[in-house]
């Protein structure tokens, strides 16, 4: 009897990890989120704490670590607001991010709603511009755009 029960021990112990679930036959399934509708949901980020700009082939890398205002916050975007620089020579960028699907535990502590992000500019969006401006709900922050490397010399 002992025998037998310890011989069902392994038997139980795989089908333990086991689970068999049977959707609702009667509920559509859910259809994927198009990337415009993805695009859509995401929210600026409450602030933005801090703004890197370096010269890149063609253009610049934006690398910018910001706060979200809660925690659960994913996917995070510098965004481009407008392809031409805005009247004071700027070009705006706004960090944007999905807010949590299921409802949010808290703020929580700035370590865990901090997210870093980075997008490349190139120099045709860049042509007329004399900065790079990152905006958040609560605040933003503005750099100036690093100079070109001059061309190599040619030798003849």
């Amino acid at each position: 009897m002992t025998r037998a029960a310890f011989a069902m021990i392994p038997v139980a112990l795989m089908l333990a990890g086991c689970s068999f679930s049977v959707g609702n036959p009667l509920s559509a399934p859910e259809e994927p989120l198009t990337r415009a509708e993805v695009q859509a949901a995401k929210v600026r980020l409450a602030t933005i704490d801090t703004l890197e700009v370096g010269r890149s082939f063609r253009g610049v890398l934006v690398q910018v670590t910001a706060t979200a205002p809660l925690q659960g916050f994913y996917e995070p975007q510098l965004r481009l607001l407008d392809n031409r620089p805005a009247a004071d020579g700027a070009i705006v960028l706004e960090a944007v991010a999905l807010p949590p699907e299921a409802s949010p535990v808290g703020a929580g502590p700035v370590s865990a709603r901090s997210m870093i992000m980075a997008q490349f500019v190139g120099d045709d969006i860049l042509a007329g511009a004399t900065k790079i401006r990152v905006v958040g709900t609560d605040s933003g922050l503005e750099r100036p755009i690093p100079p070109a490397a001059p061309a190599p010399a040619s030798g003849s």
